[in-house]
This record gives structure tokens, sequence and C-alpha cells, in this order.
């Protein structure tokens, strides 16, 4: 038992360092990119030729998800959905001469599927981990109750709705791609700091949450939006033991959380 008890301590320790030093990276990457796009407004001001695509909100969906991807250490998908996103209306609006729309969004799903399958595991998630959770609830015979302590849900053309009961619950990935997808955490628990990266693109994803954890978000929302509807009561003040990183992105879609 204690050997568990260091080893949930040691990963609490990883993922408060790791949000840390996305924190710091983050800020330098932000900086860097408030920086470019002053320095191109310059140069335009200048009299210096600059493509008028590099000014579009086309261009800068593909930005935001290429500093969403730089900031996590392109540790998930949700960048990809994002540039892709932006990338199809801007060939769409720029250059409809190449009759490229109809293959483009079936080989964006095809890619998100293959990086699915392909993309590296989070260190808090390793597959050992898994399999001993796996034996321990394959006989659970509810498929939406899930008590295992990292989860990753796929939304796609479709949707879902799952209750996770762990309470050790580590976060993990929710993502919602042309879906919806409903994630009840009400009856689970953790200490310390967890990351949970949600992406919503033309989808929307809804989180029922406690009200007292305190939620911080790094959500980035393209035409989209990000909104913490939890009752503030004065019963449920945000417990600063309990700290949920949300990541992600919402891309021409919605995340929300509540709480009851």
């Amino acid at each position: 038992m204690e050997k568990i008890s260091n080893q949930d301590g040691f990963d609490q320790q990883n993922i408060a360092e790791a949000w840390d030093k996305d924190q710091r990276r983050g800020k330098v990457l932000g900086g860097i990119f408030i920086i470019a796009v002053g320095v191109l407004f310059l140069l335009r001001e200048m009299g210096f030729w600059l493509p008028e695509w590099l000014f579009t909100w086309q261009m800068l969906v593909i930005a935001i998800g290429i500093f969403s991807g730089l900031k996590h250490s392109f540790r998930s998908f949700g960048w990809i959905i994002t540039v892709l996103v932006g990338l199809a209306f801007m060939i769409k609006d720029f250059a409809p001469e190449l009759h490229i729309g109809k293959f483009f969004w079936p080989g964006a799903i095809i890619l998100v599927g293959i990086f699915m399958i392909f993309k590296p595991k989070r260190d808090h998630c390793e597959g050992r981990m898994k399999w001993r959770q796996y034996r321990r609830n394959r006989n659970n015979s509810s498929n939406n109750t899930n008590n295992e302590d990292s989860i990753e849900y796929n939304a796609i053309f479709g949707s879902i709705q799952k209750n996770v009961i762990s309470k050790t619950f580590k976060g993990g990935d929710v993502n919602a791609v042309f879906g919806g997808a409903e994630i009840n955490l009400m009856k689970s628990d953790f200490e310390g700091k967890i990351q949970l990266e949600v992406n919503a693109v033309f989808g929307g994803v809804r989180m029922i949450i406690p009200p007292n954890w305190t939620v911080k978000s790094e959500i980035s929302a393209v035409m989209g939006s990000v909104e913490d509807n939890r009752p503030m009561a004065s019963d449920a003040q945000p417990d600063p033991g309990k700290v949920l990183i949300l990541e992600g992105n919402a891309v021409f879609g919605g995340i929300e959380l509540q709480s009851y």
C-alpha cells in the first residue's frame, strides 16, 4: 500500500512539474506569437508586400493550432484538427480552382484516425496501469460507468455519455469531432493537480464536475466557447488542493462545465 501511495505522489509531482513547464513555455511562445503578429502588421504599414492570406481569420485559426501544439509539445491531436480546419477554409477561399474540397474532409478524418492510433501515451497513463485497471473492471455490467483512473473518450460523428467514478482520477482525453460527449465526474475525486485535454471541433463537450474543484482553463477557443456554468454556492468554495487543468481547443464548438 505504501508503494502505491508513493507512486501516486510521484505522479502528482510529475503532473505539477509538467504544468509549470507548460506555463513557462506558453508565456514565451505567447510573447513570440504577439511579436510576430505586430511585425507583420508593421511591415505591411511600411509598404512591404505580404500575401493577403496572412491577415485572414483562417490564418489565425492555423496559427492558434500551431501555437497550441508547440505549447503542449504536440502531445495530442487537437492542434492538428485546428490547423486542418483553417487550411480547409483557406483553400476554399483562396484556391477554389484546386477543387479539393470534396476530398479534404475525408482525408482530414483519416489523418485524425491515424494520429489517434499512433499518438504517444501520456506519462501518467502508463499501459501497465491501464491493463491492471481493465482486468479489475472487465466484469462491470454498465458500459457507461468507468472507474479507471485515466480516461480516453472520442465522439466522432456520434455521441457518448460516460460516468467516471474513480477516486484517484488522473485525467486523460475527451474529443468530440462533429459529435457530442457528456462526461459525468461528480462521483470522482483526486488530490493535487491533474490534466484533462478536451477538444470540441464542430461539436460539443459537457463536463459535469463537482463545484468545489478548482478549474484552470488553457483551452483555445476559435469561433467556439468555453463556459463554466457551475453554481458558485457559498458552501462550495474552490478547493486549492484539487486543481483540474483543462487543455485543448474549441473550434466551431463548445465546451461547458456544469455541476449539480
